[in-house]
C-alpha cells in the first residue's frame, strides 16, 4: 500500500491520496466511503494518527484501515525528517486489550476444558454453549472470525503491529497451540461462527450428536435473532470461512 501525504511547512496535513493498494475492493471501499482520509486534514505531524485514538476506525474494514493508517505513518516521519529536518520522536503504540480478546481467550479455555472431558452429555453441552457464543460474539457482535482474507493477507506479508492487533496473534496463535497440544484444531471445533453458523440453525453436529428438538429450537433462534446472510450487517461484504460442522 502507498499514499502520497500532502503536508504545509508549518507541519499540517493537507490531504492524503492513495497510489497503489491491494486490498479487497468491498473493503477497501468501505475505508473510501469513510471519513477517515478527510479525517486527517488539518492535523498536525506530531499528532498520534492512530486509529481509535485520534481518528475514527472503519466498522468492517479494521485491516485495510490500519493499513492505510500505517503507511500514511511512515509517509509523515519521511516528510518531517527529509523536508521539514524535524525528525518526529519514536511512536509510542499503546497495547490494547479489550472485550474481543478476553472472550477469544476464554473461548479457546473453554474448548481445552471441554476437549479433555469425558462424560460425553456435559462436552456435548459444552461444545454447544461455546458454539453459540463463538457465533454470536466473533460472529456478529464483533465480526471477527478467522477468514480467507485474513490467511491471505498473513501469507502476503502483511503482519500489524500486534500492539494494536493483539486479536489476530491470539487467534493465530492460539489455534497453532492448541492444534500442537490438542492434536485437534480449538477453534474450528469449538466456537468457529462460520462452522456453528451453518449447523446451530438445524441443530445439526456430526461427530458430537444432536440436541434435543427445545436446544435446536433455541438455537436456531438465536441464529435468526443475530444477523442474517451469516455476517454482521455493519461488517460489509461477507468473507468466506475456513471452517465448517
Amino acid at each position: 500500500m502507498r499514499v502520497v501525504v500532502g503536508v504545509n511547512p508549518a507541519g499540517a496535513i493537507l490531504g492524503v491520496e492513495m497510489v497503489e493498494e491491494r486490498e479487497s475492493p468491498g473493503f477497501f471501499r468501505l475505508v473510501r466511503s469513510s471519513k477517515l482520509f478527510s479525517g486527517y486534514v488539518n492535523r498536525a505531524i506530531q499528532t498520534p494518527l492512530q486509529l481509535g485514538q485520534d481518528l475514527d476506525s472503519v466498522t468492517g474494514a479494521t485491516r485495510s484501515a490500519e493499513g492505510v493508517a500505517n503507511a500514511v505513518r511512515d509517509a509523515v516521519r519521511g516528510v518531517a525528517a527529509d523536508a521539514l529536518k524535524a525528525p518526529l520522536p519514536p511512536a509510542q503504540t499503546r497495547l490494547e486489550i479489550g472485550a474481543p480478546e478476553i472472550v477469544l481467550v476464554l473461548l479457546f479455555a473453554a474448548g481445552y476444558v471441554g476437549h479433555k472431558l469425558r462424560a460425553p452429555k456435559v462436552k456435548r453441552a459444552v461444545r454447544w454453549g461455546t458454539l453459540i457464543v463463538g457465533m454470536l460474539t466473533i460472529g456478529f457482535l464483533y465480526t471477527l472470525p478467522l477468514t480467507i482474507s485474513m490467511v491471505v493477507a498473513l501469507l502476503s506479508g502483511y503482519w500489524p503491529d500486534w500492539q494494536t492487533n493483539l486479536y489476530w496473534y491470539l487467534l493465530i496463535g492460539g489455534i497453532i497451540f492448541a492444534t500442537i497440544v490438542t492434536n485437534k484444531n480449538a477453534y474450528c471445533s469449538w466456537f468457529c461462527p462460520f462452522g456453528a453458523f451453518s449447523g446451530v440453525p438445524g441443530g445439526r453436529d456430526p461427530g458430537e450428536g444432536q440436541p434435543g428438538p427445545r436446544t435446536a429450537r433455541a438455537l436456531e433462534v438465536a441464529a435468526a435473532d443475530s444477523g442474517s446472510g451469516g455476517h454482521h450487517p455493519r461488517s460489509g461484504p461477507a468473507q468466506p470461512g475456513l471452517c465448517r460442522i
